[in-house]
């Protein structure tokens, strides 16, 4: 089958999808959330991670640290979801809480990379210039 057929199935299936909504459970259980930074915050032995939104190459780049903030290896793209699932296969992070943080850093940079914000890492992005 041509690429642009099977391409142009692949949308009519997309296009056919629709929200299910979820059914709860009698007995529920809800937990709500919270994280302190200052006592629940453990380092991941494998390394860090330096994120930033890179204009000139319209990309996010993130930088695999060891020490010193000397990047090892970069990984570069415009989707969140393509890096954080590249670091994860190439066995870059251990802890779960490290993979979440690395997931949520690299989302922001895409939110900022689109909407032409500033990104700091480890900053709320400010989103107060954003029309709706």
């Amino acid at each position: 089958m041509k690429k642009s057929k099977l391409l142009r199935k692949k949308l009519v299936a997309l296009r056919k999808l629709r929200p299910i909504p979820p059914k709860f459970s009698k007995r529920v259980k809800i937990i709500p959330s919270h994280y302190d930074t200052w006592t629940e915050w453990k380092r991941d032995g494998v390394g860090y991670w330096l994120f930033r939104v890179n204009r000139s190459k319209k990309r996010i780049e993130a930088g695999y640290c060891l020490k010193d903030n000397v990047i090892e290896i970069m990984i570069t793209g415009i989707d969140s979801e393509a890096m954080h699932n590249t670091i994860v296969r190439e066995k870059l992070v251990k802890t779960i809480q490290h993979a979440a943080y690395i997931g949520h850093e690299l989302h922001k940079c895409e939110i900022a990379l689109k909407l032409h914000l500033d990104y700091i890492q480890d900053r709320p992005l400010d989103v107060s210039g954003v029309k709706k």
